[in-house]
Order: C-alpha cells, then sequence, then structure tokens
C-alpha cells in the first residue's frame, strides 16, 4: 500500500529532500482539492526523473493510470530537473522522483506543486 510509505507533500509548497543514491526513489502522496491543472517540477542540479499517477500499486495500474511523466532538458542541453504538468481530478495522486542518472553520493533537490 503506497499509501503508508509515501511522505505527503504539501500543495503550493518548495520542500526539500535528498537523493541518498542512484537507487533512491522517493514516493509522495498528494491530496489534490480540486480538479485543475497540476504542476509539479523540481529546482536544483539533481537530475531527476517525475513519475506522477493516481494510482501505484502495480505497473499495469500505474500505466492505466498514469497523469504524466518527464526528465527536462533545459537550455544548455543538462538533464537537470524535471516538470509535469496535467490536468487532475479532485482526490490523491502518487509522485515518484528519482535520479535520472548515476549519482556517486547525495544530492538534494527541492520538488514544487502548484494547482491552477
Amino acid at each position: 500500500d503506497f499509501s503508508t510509505i509515501a511522505t505527503v507533500l504539501p500543495l503550493g509548497r518548495k520542500t526539500r529532500y535528498t537523493f541518498s543514491s542512484a537507487r533512491d526513489y522517493d514516493w509522495y502522496s498528494l491530496s489534490v482539492p480540486r480538479g485543475g491543472k497540476l504542476t509539479v517540477y523540481t529546482e536544483g542540479n539533481s537530475d531527476p526523473e517525475i513519475l506522477v499517477c493516481y494510482n501505484p500499486f502495480s505497473d499495469e495500474t500505474l500505466r492505466s493510470t498514469l497523469i504524466g511523466e518527464n526528465d527536462d532538458i533545459d537550455i544548455d542541453r543538462r538533464n537537470y530537473n524535471a516538470r509535469v504538468q496535467s490536468n487532475v481530478r479532485a482526490g490523491t495522486v502518487y509522485i515518484r522522483v528519482k535520479p535520472a542518472s548515476i549519482i556517486s553520493n547525495s544530492v538534494d533537490y527541492t520538488i514544487c506543486t502548484e494547482l491552477e
């Protein structure tokens, strides 16, 4: 059950977390109070990937409830940060953030959420 392992993420706030290794997958749950356009993105130099879904219980349900996934490329063509933007319904969404590239030591990232 992902609701027991996912860290509750506050909507509309920036929160800083750390990848401790290349195998570090951080799961978050986000309560969406109403339907609208949800934006989930990262800031920093940590090179993460973001996946957003309604139900991550299995690979099949994750694929069928996928809202979006992304690994952005910035202007300098470095793979830093990620952004997912999509219309969502009210309820809980789950967000997975993981390193997109191999890291040799811990690295911080900031995850941000916005609802329009």
